[in-house]
């Protein structure tokens, strides 16, 4: 019942259609037929310069650039501020190979934005450039943006850096964390992206290189020396850890971790005295793990008796007289180690 009660609506331009249909019809006259034509062509064309540019974008998108073309000139004509009209002008030029072109198109646009949305308004046209395979040209706009910050430029970087690794070209990868470090070097967020980078592609050297450039260029802050001596130790260099760790230590002398990991170093190394030492440093500064370190460090390592081997296989846990008598007596006796703390950290023994 409700299916036969719903009454179809038509759209208002089909509804006028019919309705100068009917006036043709009507007065069979030309007049009449002529006005229909006329109401028909504005009721389809766009009225304002947006509208234009959304019908450019699907011409474009049916590959049909001529007709993308004329509709751009039409939005241009009613508004030549539409920033978002340049990008997709860009893009003809570019694929009609007139890359000085589309650069013209994209610097009109961005002379239309601030300086601090230039990134966000070219990210569109920068991810179209990676599609068509094109990171040299969206290599040049990053190279050339005045980014207000880094994080501006990361959002913009690490694209690119992701299109080169999931080429295989890891180098070039690294290569674009490095230019960020270039433009910011005194922004240690930088070095920790490419530093990352290096380390999740299994370049540990190019790691140690960025994490050596960062203590260089902001040596103050303990965590970049930190990050160095955990490079390090990655790498099983505990001497040079051990440097870096102390370091971090002497920058900021109210944290535990930074002695707890000079201890821990020292402790790879065999030193034990030099362990000791370091990680009560850091338990005094409230590290908690340094005392579950201590305390197995300092433990006493004894040995007991753990059981005899029969000679026959078995095992006997008696020693002495009388011990596998039935089984063609003892072969050998075997023993275990134990340990005995020496301090208590809230643990049981």
């Amino acid at each position: 019942m409700d299916r036969l009660n719903h009454h179809y609506s038509a759209p208002p331009a089909q509804k006028e259609m019919g309705g100068c249909l009917k006036a043709f019809l009507i007065t069979s006259g030309l007049i009449g037929g002529l006005l229909c034509v006329l109401f028909l062509v504005v009721a389809v064309t766009p009225t304002n310069a947006q509208s234009h540019l959304e019908q450019a974008k699907q011409h474009y998108k049916k590959g049909n650039l001529q007709a993308a073309w004329t509709t751009l000139h039409q939005a241009f004509e009613k508004d030549s501020l539409l920033t978002e009209g340049y990008l997709l002008a860009a893009q003809l030029h570019y694929e009609a190979n007139n890359t000085q072109a589309a650069r013209a198109q994209i610097q009109k646009g961005l002379a239309l934005v601030s300086s601090n949305q230039q990134a966000q308004y070219l990210m569109p046209y920068a991810q179209w450039l990676l599609q068509q395979n094109s990171p040299n040209e969206y290599t040049h706009w990053l190279d050339k943006l005045p980014f207000s910050n880094h994080q501006a430029m990361m959002t913009m970087a690490t694209p690119l850096a992701n299109y080169y690794h999931e080429q295989g070209h890891t180098n070039k990868a690294g290569q674009v964390f490095e230019s960020t470090i270039n433009r910011f070097p005194e922004q240690a967020a930088t070095y920790h992206n490419a530093i990352d980078y290096y380390q999740t592609a299994s370049m540990p050297q190019k790691a140690l290189l960025m994490a050596q450039n960062l203590v260089k260029a902001i040596p103050g802050q303990a965590q970049n020396h930190m990050l160095l001596g955990n490079i390090y130790t990655n790498l099983e260099n505990h001497n040079k850890a051990v440097g870096a760790f102390k370091k971090a230590a002497e920058t900021d002398s109210t944290e535990g971790i930074y002695p707890y990991h000079v201890g821990i170093s020292y402790y790879r190394l065999n030193n034990k005295k030099q362990a000791i030492q370091w990680l009560n440093k850091a338990m005094a500064l409230g590290h908690a793990e340094a005392c579950t370190q201590l305390r197995e460090i300092t433990a006493v390592v004894k040995t007991r008796f753990s059981h005899s081997v029969c000679c026959d296989g078995s095992i006997s846990y008696s020693r002495g007289r009388g011990t596998c008598s039935h089984h063609k007596g003892v072969c050998r006796e075997a023993f275990e180690q134990y340990k005995v703390y020496t301090m208590n950290c809230n643990t049981k023994n």
